[in-house]
């Protein structure tokens, strides 16, 4: 793609820019500054004012209803801050009736880590006089209620003056932020269980998914305080993976131990400790404390490290109002969505760090030359067979695929994907064939998953943070909450999970061909707690279920009937018949209920009600209608709605809306910009995101 043009794919309906245009009549573009998930930043022109400015475009694919809404937040946020340390908004409006933009400063200089990158690490003056000054800054976005959740040394701007001297330092990209005010309702902003933020500088809550206060961009901004005096973060895994655990485990290093003539005050030892703090409680509690210290630190005198918050009441005092629900300080938050709603631009952040430049895709092929009129969906097809996706454009738009999808789905290479993903299957089934029978993936002291080199089998998450590709050695804590997500290319495997010990895992989630073999052999496990028979990070093209789920019987339906301790559990496919669905006990202990591809759902509906303990229900391809919402109306606990791939219409609106204890609804149709915007209006806390998505697509060659 041209740096100076934008190709906005497919759909007609998006307009192109080029350098040169004119923005809803006002800005003429002069360059491409920078391109990021939520859109474009270019540098333009007033025309009537002759004034230089940065413009940024929500220019994207697929843009979705919750795009626009968070791009209005952000634009309204940015709007609210007046610092001088803030990059400043001017205007916003949507050019062509498409395109939503704003107007902000034009900063000449370079961000803090090309300085960095450049001459190394910053004296201590020199970085005491930034960091008071963005400390200053970022306190005020959090006097507005606004966290930033991205603070790193790219996103602080140092500005140079005419004769090219740094005159002064801006926070800038406040993309990822939110309205921290429980009142705005940020649920409906940023899902809970999605990632957000670059892994060196996350928070350990961060890294988990939880939610995050204005504590975790003290923590983001001690990581970045501590690259600048010492030339690198203070953690620095072998992949995201183990960065997260460093976060989460690792005792932080002392600046000293990475520069030991670096001649460091103990007082700035102590601050920066104090604000790489595990406990949120045990960090500094406002940025006016950060700025206070370092205002003593620059005039040579000692601080005070000792008073922390310990209660509920100090931590509210030092907190932003509105900024915390009733537990969330003392008590970690649960992830409510587990992993099932990772963002993509986590995992894309992972990617980059972790090296991963080639990738085979392991998902079906979604694209013919040929449509085939019944690919055998649940049956292993031999060897040599390319199996075609159905090319049927309304069976897409029926499940909710946008125009865009659609396209992809029209112009993937399927002949590269289908050798790919038998590479990997094939590389799998030679490396287990090599180990002993007494073989265990878990080392002896319980610190690390020993997994295959050079292929990706599928993806794992530790005590709640972003689920990641394994591959080589996995750091993990003993004695932490694993959950493990098996992907196509081990569906053949029936061995598989013999190679984990009873309590190596507490969750799986797992696509197999037969997975009768793998649920005897977890009847012994002694934690397991999740257990889904399809995979919920893999969203294949609609009518392939056989590439992201486990071909179940109801004769299975008994075996996960006497695995013990469940409370969390996932059933897919048309060969389970609902009146032994139905039977089960384990419906009557689970929390979280996730139902996928069941052809009969009246008798499921009929029950769900008498589920009392469900309080997170997942129904996907399960053919519901806007008449089939009125047994879920009944559900007396029902906090967290997913229902995807239905036939839902916009007036399934009033019976949402009397799902009293609702907290959280996804959905991915495919209604116009206007019909998700009023149905957010109505039901603010509802989430919109793609039927396809290809992050879970990958894995090494």
């Amino acid at each position: 793609m041209d740096e100076d043009r934008l190709d906005l794919g497919a759909s007609a309906a998006q307009p192109q820019y080029n350098v040169g245009d004119i923005v809803d009549g006002t800005y003429q573009l002069q360059s491409v500054m920078g391109k990021g998930g939520m859109g474009v930043v270019y540098s333009c022109k007033h025309l009537a004012l002759n004034q230089n400015y940065a413009i940024k475009l929500l220019i994207r694919e697929g843009v979705t209803g919750e795009d626009w809404t968070r791009f209005q937040v952000e634009a309204k946020a940015l709007a609210k801050l007046k610092h001088p340390g803030i990059v400043s908004i001017y205007n916003m409006g949507i050019d062509r009736g498409q395109v939503p933009y704003y107007v902000m400063d034009l900063l000449s200089g370079e961000a803090l880590d090309q300085l960095i990158s450049r001459k190394g690490r910053l004296s201590i003056d020199r970085c005491l006089d930034f960091f008071i000054h963005v400390a200053d800054a970022i306190g005020g976005a959090h006097s507005q209620d606004i966290v930033h959740r991205d603070i790193k040394p790219s996103n602080l701007m140092l500005v140079r003056d005419g004769q090219n001297k740094i005159c002064g330092i801006k926070v800038v990209d406040f993309g990822i932020a939110r309205l921290s005010r429980q009142g705005f309702n940020a649920q409906s902003q940023t899902a809970t269980g999605s990632i957000f933020g670059t892994p060196y500088y996350m928070s350990p809550e961060q890294c988990q998914g939880k939610r995050v206060d204005l504590r975790s961009d003290i923590y983001s901004l001690g990581c970045t305080l501590f690259e600048a005096l010492t030339g690198a973060p203070p953690f620095r895994g072998e992949s995201a993976f183990h960065t997260f655990m460093m976060h989460q485990n690792k005792t932080p290093p002392r600046l000293a131990d990475r520069v030991p003539d670096g001649q460091f005050p103990p007082a700035l030892e102590q601050c920066v400790a104090k604000m790489l703090s595990k406990d949120p409680a045990d960090r500094y509690q406002s940025m006016t404390q950060v700025g206070h210290d370092l205002e003593r630190i620059k005039r040579g005198k000692e601080i005070d490290v000792t008073a922390l918050a310990k209660t509920s009441q100090d931590l509210k005092r030092n907190l932003p109002a509105g900024s915390y629900t009733k537990n969330e300080i003392l008590e970690p938050q649960s992830n409510s969505a587990k992993p099932l709603l990772i963002g993509f631009a986590a995992f894309a952040i992972f990617l980059i760090l972790a090296g991963m430049t080639v990738y085979v895709l392991l998902t079906p092929p979604p694209a013919a030359k040929e449509v085939k009129k019944n690919p055998a969906l649940h049956s292993d097809a031999p060897e040599n067979t390319v199996i075609a996706i159905l090319g049927d454009d309304d069976t897409l738009r029926r499940a909710g695929c946008t125009e865009q999808e659609i396209e992809f789905v029209k112009t993937y290479d399927e002949m590269t994907a289908d050798s790919d993903q038998k590479t990997v299957a094939k590389r799998l089934e030679i490396y287990l064939q090599k180990q002993p029978k007494n073989h265990f993936f878990k080392n002896k002291t319980g610190s690390a998953f020993n997994f295959p080199e050079g292929i990706i089998i599928g993806e794992m998450s530790s005590n709640n943070c972003v689920p990641v590709a394994v591959h080589g050695t996995m750091p993990v804590t003993p004695g932490a909450d694993v959950c493990f997500y098996l992907n196509f290319c081990g569906r053949d495997e029936r061995d598989f999970f013999k190679h984990f010990k009873p309590d190596d895992l507490t969750g799986v989630e797992m696509c197999m061909g037969r997975p009768t073999d793998a649920l005897e052999q977890m009847k012994s496990w002694k934690r397991l707690k999740h257990l889904w028979l399809f995979d919920s990070l893999t969203r294949p093209v609609p009518g392939f279920s056989r590439y992201d789920q486990s071909r179940i019987k109801d004769s299975n339906l008994d075996q996960i009937d006497s695995i013990k301790g469940l409370t969390s559990l996932g059933l897919c496919g048309p060969e389970i018949t609902s009146a032994k669905l139905c039977s089960m006990s384990t419906l009557h202990s689970v929390s979280e209920l996730a139902l996928k591809e069941i052809d009969d759902m009246g008798p499921v509906l009929k029950l769900l009600p008498q589920l009392d303990n469900v309080k997170k229900l997942w129904l996907n391809s399960c053919k519901i209608t806007d008449a089939d919402l009125e047994a879920l109306t009944k559900m007396k606990n029902l906090h967290s709605l997913r229902i995807t791939r239905t036939p839902l219409t916009t007036a399934s609106q009033c019976c949402f809306q009397r799902m009293k204890g609702l907290e959280s609804l996804t959905l991915d149709r495919n209604w116009t910009q206007d019909e998700k915007i009023q149905f957010k209006a109505a039901l603010p806390f509802t989430h919109f995101q793609s039927v396809l998505d290809t992050t879970y697509w990958k894995s090494f060659p």
